[in-house]
């Protein structure tokens, strides 16, 4: 377990960024704003947090809600598409924007309400000694899923299925490979980079972690209806694109190398 000490001059606190995209949450954003102040709090006792929100081309008012309501945070960064790029282009974003803060720890994890923002410093707090990159697993045995939507459950728990077969000769078995909502050392990002579209990224960023041999955990987790607005998911649309992921995930791993990922951005 990493041990976050009290800061001193000869000591200075980790930074732990928190990256959050977003389309059209502008009904997300009080809740947002409550839970993320009190999360930064807590963080603040042990290390030097900063926020990174990217609107990713918002058609409605998430930009003026975030000014509005996370107005006077401290070591808030706003990035913002002009347009809507799609999750993965916003999670790009957000993570390379963190990358430049020269982080200890960096969260991902979404606006809405799927995953508890509480849980963050629980999260940063305990994140083991002997991992890269941690997941929030609503689908382990001892994870919860009765809130989440059942044609979702379904869709989710078959892919996960899949993926944990197709990677089985890696010996990482995982039980969720789509939680957005994760903890990871900065050395993840700066050596791999995804190229999957919206949120494929998710599982494709745990893939490439897995063949290249990063220590990937996952810790049991629940998983929350969404109060708010409506899924940005087009589930046709994913399960095509999580399929195209498996089939070259089965046939061609070595893509996923990273000696094969130099010069990507």
């Amino acid at each position: 377990m990493t041990t976050l000490t009290t800061p001193s001059p000869a000591n200075p606190p980790p930074t732990v960024v928190i990256v959050i995209p977003m389309y059209n949450e502008e009904a997300s954003i009080p809740l947002l704003s409550y839970r993320l102040r009190i999360v930064l709090r807590v963080l603040s006792d042990t290390t030097r947090p900063f926020l990174v929100l990217v609107d990713d081309g918002s058609k409605d008012r998430t930009r003026e809600a975030v000014q509005q309501f996370f107005s006077g945070v401290d070591r808030l960064i706003l990035e913002r598409h002009e347009v809507n790029k799609g999750y993965s282009s916003a999670l790009r974003t957000g993570v390379e924007k963190a990358l430049t803060l020269h982080p200890d720890l960096i969260v991902t994890i979404d606006a809405d309400t799927n995953y508890d923002h509480f849980y963050i410093p629980m999260f940063v707090e305990s994140f083991p000694e002997d991992c890269d990159i941690l997941t929030a697993s609503p689908w382990h045995p001892q994870g919860q899923r009765k809130y989440f939507p059942r044609n979702r459950l379904i869709l989710s728990l078959t892919l996960s299925a899949l993926y944990r077969f197709v990677l089985a000769r890696y010996d990482s078995p995982l039980y969720t490979y789509s939680s957005c909502f994760r903890v990871a050392r900065p050395e993840v990002y700066q050596k791999i980079k995804w190229t999957g579209e919206s949120f494929t990224a998710t599982s494709e960023i745990l893939v490439r972690c897995i063949i290249n041999g990063l220590r990937v955990r996952e810790r049991p987790f629940q998983v929350n209806p969404r109060w708010f607005g409506i899924s940005k998911m087009r589930k046709l649309k994913q399960i095509r694109m999580h399929l195209d992921l498996l089939w070259r995930i089965w046939k061609t791993p070595e893509e996923f190398m990273i000696k094969n990922q130099m010069g990507q951005g």
